[in-house]
């Protein structure tokens, strides 16, 4: 019976300290100003066509920073922002250019914090090539036998359904002020950026890997990306 009781005391202090152990995931949504677009409010949208029906446009080689400057505290974090790139005038002109090899990435999801910056590519177009018209035929095309959005208002269809999803793991060691936003570099002609709702979650305590300083670093795949898979274009 001591046998027993001993072995039983000690699986629930082994699960008690499991429980303890597993980072809970806390919703920091609130701290961006105006996350859904749903009005004019808190970000930069300077060089864009502003911010319409939850949703922000960019037009072709248009120079751009969509940010806004947050305050949160010490933790690591991941943050969503629904958008896509279209590269160049059409979305078979953009195909085009994924096949010859041609960098199609030119605009970045990114956060920047005292000591670092964190980025990853945003979506192009046919990188959320589905076999569902979202769009129910109305401002969709067809390339490579899949269904693309053409259209702003296709486009918000597959946000709709929670498409191009993109995602930014970030590290931040105190809390303090954090810039968050969108933004294309070396834009080609015709090209396209729509912007929708975005969310932020506490995954957990800060990480610092540096090595005797304070440097803002964390091991963790800073191109991570939900929703639409890259390669459901390419068949």
């Amino acid at each position: 019976m001591k046998r027993n009781l001993l072995f039983f005391l000690s699986l629930w202090a082994l699960c008690a300290f499991t429980t303890t152990a597993v980072a809970e995931e806390v919703d920091y949504t609130s701290s961006i100003v105006n996350a859904d677009l749903s009005t004019k409010d808190a970000w930069n949208t300077e060089g864009t066509k502003g911010i319409n029906d939850g949703m922000v446009k960019v037009s072709s080689q248009a120079v751009y920073d969509f940010s806004q400057t947050i305050t949160i505290p010490a933790g690591q974090y991941k943050l969503t922002a629904k958008a896509v790139y279209r590269y160049g005038s059409d979305e078979q002109a953009e195909y085009d250019a994924i096949k010859a090899g041609t960098d199609t990435h030119k605009t970045k999801l990114y956060v920047q914090t005292s000591a670092e910056t964190f980025e990853a590519n945003v979506f192009n177009r046919c990188e959320g090539a589905s076999e569902t018209d979202y769009a129910a035929g109305s401002g969709s095309v067809t390339v490579n036998g899949l269904f693309v959005p053409n259209s702003s208002a296709a486009v918000q269809a597959w946000f709709d359904a929670d498409q191009y999803v993109n995602e930014l793991v970030f590290n931040v060691l105190e809390e303090g002020q954090v810039k968050i936003g969108i933004t294309t570099t070396d834009g080609v002609s015709g090209d396209y950026v729509n912007i929708g709702a975005w969310t932020l979650t506490r995954t957990g305590d800060a990480q610092n890997t540096g090595e005797g300083d304070d440097t803002n670093t964390i091991d963790v795949d800073k191109t991570s990306l939900v929703g639409t898979s890259r390669d459901a274009w390419k068949g």
